[in-house]
């Protein structure tokens, strides 16, 4: 026998944009987990939500040649890692 489980949502919840702010809430928190899983270690909250997203952050270049190490991690947990060599 199986049971069926039914949500309850709060009076706050009923709008549809409070629906969708709640399933993207939701969402952040699991891409959050993922990304702790893959990387094993854990983010700080501010660390995450300035780093989540499509905005690129500049790299300091100290000297002629110096590799830098890009390290991706894609929402669904895949990681991607490129070493980048600067000729300035």
């Amino acid at each position: 026998m199986t049971k069926k489980t039914r949500f309850k949502f709060s009076a706050k919840l009923k709008s549809k944009d409070a629906l969708e702010e709640y399933f993207d809430a939701l969402t952040l928190e699991s891409i959050k987990k993922k990304v702790e899983k893959t990387l094993k270690i854990e983010i700080d909250e501010d660390a995450f939500d300035r780093l989540y997203g499509h905005t690129s952050h500049l790299i300091e270049i100290r000297r002629r040649g110096q590799k830098i190490a890009v390290r991706v991690v894609t929402q669904h947990g895949k990681e991607v890692k490129k070493m980048i060599s600067t000729n300035q």
